[in-house]
């Protein structure tokens, strides 16, 4: 990506929900429901503009192609030395092929709405942070793209 984070004390509960009330309108439209199960006061040291890019970019996605009046859950936890943050919808399931769904300019459904950069987008604002992203399929009820980060201990002062 070639971009250095510049990291800050990202406060996860109040920056999901945030994200969540932005894709408020797109949701509404569509009648699905966003839901932000995360615990209070996880945090993070990241850079917010890169994580905010790559938590959008999969919550678009998963609105984009989830089923009307279905739920789309954005939720993170922290295990093992690791922060994840997982995006999940009731889109029915992955399209064949969906080792290639990180490629640039790949979109594998009718729905050809964007250029199909976003998950490669968000792979790399993942990587920034020494992290990846994984998908989860769950063939006839949806699928998951969880970003998979280090959990280092706050040490700045800001919050994002």
């Amino acid at each position: 990506m070639g971009v250095e984070p510049r990291l800050a004390t990202v406060l996860l509960p109040t920056y999901l929900r945030g994200l969540e009330a932005e894709a408020a309108i797109e949701a509404r439209g569509k009648n699905i429901n966003i839901v932000t199960p995360v615990p209070e006061n996880l945090a993070i040291e990241a850079d917010p503009r890169l994580l905010r890019s790559a938590v959008t970019n999969l919550l678009q996605n998963e609105l984009k192609f989830s089923h009307e009046q279905s739920t789309v859950t954005v939720k993170a936890d922290r295990s093992e030395g690791r922060i994840t943050i997982e995006v999940a919808d009731g889109c029915g399931g992955l399209p064949p092929g969906k080792a290639e769904l990180f490629a640039s300019l790949v979109q594998r459904r009718d729905n050809r709405t964007g250029f199909g950069l976003g998950l490669g987008i968000a792979l790399q604002a993942a990587e920034t942070h020494n992290g990846t992203i994984k998908a989860k399929d769950t063939p006839g009820t949806g699928c998951a793209f969880i970003i998979d980060l280090p959990s280092t201990s706050p040490t700045s002062t800001s919050t994002a």
